[in-house]
């Protein structure tokens, strides 16, 4: 009886501390994400002062509020994917002069949109609904934000004859922790793909067509190859 009365106690005790531990997989459940080591530069004053000097320090609070009215993963896909088009238009029509230029940055500077989604991205990693989100909802979420907030989902070629389609693209500024204040150090001071985004251009006649023999590039003003110093006898030339 001794060894039964025993057992019992030592059974009880385990359930009972079984109870009062957490368990690793719970704790992690309920564990708030982190930023990323990028977003946490958000909260330095140089950040914040070219998101303000630019007027798109709005951009991700009108998210939070958007996200926060949401009231299931679809509603909150369907925010997420308007407010980062939202956004890569907003910073087109900046690029491109059209409609005013709020705060004082020049229009060719392109910090703002790196900046503005990022605080887009952190909103959506740290954010808490109450209908819960799984890893890869949030998952699901950040992506739409990354193709709808870099203009991926509004490229739309043309159709039609005698039209060349060209795809310009950038990337993020680098070594931000060496200074903060830099920008994209990929092209010249106004943004390629934002200054240039859904533009038309018309070449003119016989300008930069490449010679049919080597396919290289040919000069401005007749139909000279850079590559092989030879000029193209033909009357056309292949095209590029």
């Amino acid at each position: 009886m001794n060894s039964i009365r025993v057992r019992l106690g030592v059974l009880g005790l385990a359930l009972l501390t079984g109870l009062a531990t957490p368990t690793t997989a719970g704790a992690a459940e309920t564990a708030a994400p982190s930023p990323t080591v990028e977003e946490q530069r958000l909260d330095k004053d140089v950040p914040r002062e070219i998101l303000r000097r630019s007027g798109f320090d709005t951009v991700a609070p009108r998210l939070t509020r958007a996200l926060d009215a949401t009231r299931s993963y679809a509603q909150a896909r369907r925010v997420v994917a308007r407010e980062g088009a939202r956004l890569w238009q907003r910073a087109v029509d900046r690029a491109q002069g059209r409609g005013p230029a709020v705060g004082d940055l020049s229009r060719d500077d392109d910090r703002p949109l790196y900046w503005a989604r990022l605080g887009m991205t952190r909103e959506v990693r740290t954010w808490e609904p109450e209908f819960g989100l799984t890893d890869g909802q949030r998952a699901g979420l950040l992506d739409e934000l990354e193709r709808t907030s870099r203009g991926q989902t509004a490229i739309g070629y043309p159709h039609g004859k005698g039209l060349k389609r060209i795809l310009l693209t950038g990337f993020d500024p680098f070594t931000l922790d060496r200074d903060i204040r830099i920008s994209n150090p990929s092209g010249p001071p106004r943004s390629p793909w934002t200054a240039r985004s859904s533009r038309r251009r018309t070449a003119r006649p016989g300008s930069r067509r490449p010679c049919s023999r080597c396919a290289g590039r040919t000069s401005r003003t007749g139909r000279w190859s850079a590559r092989c110093g030879r000029t193209c006898r033909r009357s056309t030339c292949s095209r590029p």
